[in-house]
């Protein structure tokens, strides 16, 4: 009885890890994201910080360029419609306003490191 009992247990657990539940629990275990830590998450919000004091000082029409485009997620052509500017004109607000970006964050980039 007890060699019977044995086998069947381990038939079982084969059973078991063949099965498409498990296969589907180990599956999403894998592509579970990974926990931040204290500092990273730290460091994140400090970069966050210091990319939304980059926008905030540049001047009013290149800072609603790309509030409207990254923040706000929407498209040229709808931030053209909305302030009423020719597509054309929002392109190149947004293409001046990274270009001013650009050198102040770099610098505070590098400044941390």
């Amino acid at each position: 009885m007890k060699t019977y009992l044995v086998k069947m247990t381990i038939n079982r657990s084969y059973d078991y890890l063949r099965s498409w539940k498990n296969k589907k629990f180990a599956i999403f275990q894998l592509f579970q994201p990974y926990e931040k830590g204290a500092e990273q998450i730290y460091v994140e919000k400090e970069l966050q910080g210091e990319v939304t004091a980059a926008v905030l000082a540049l001047p009013v029409k290149d800072r609603e360029v790309l509030l409207l485009y990254y923040y706000e997620e929407m498209t040229v052509i709808e931030i053209a419609e909305l302030l009423q500017l020719a597509v054309s004109t929002v392109k190149s607000r947004l293409q001046r306003a990274r270009a001013k970006l650009r050198p102040k964050l770099s610098m505070e980039v590098m400044n941390d490191e």
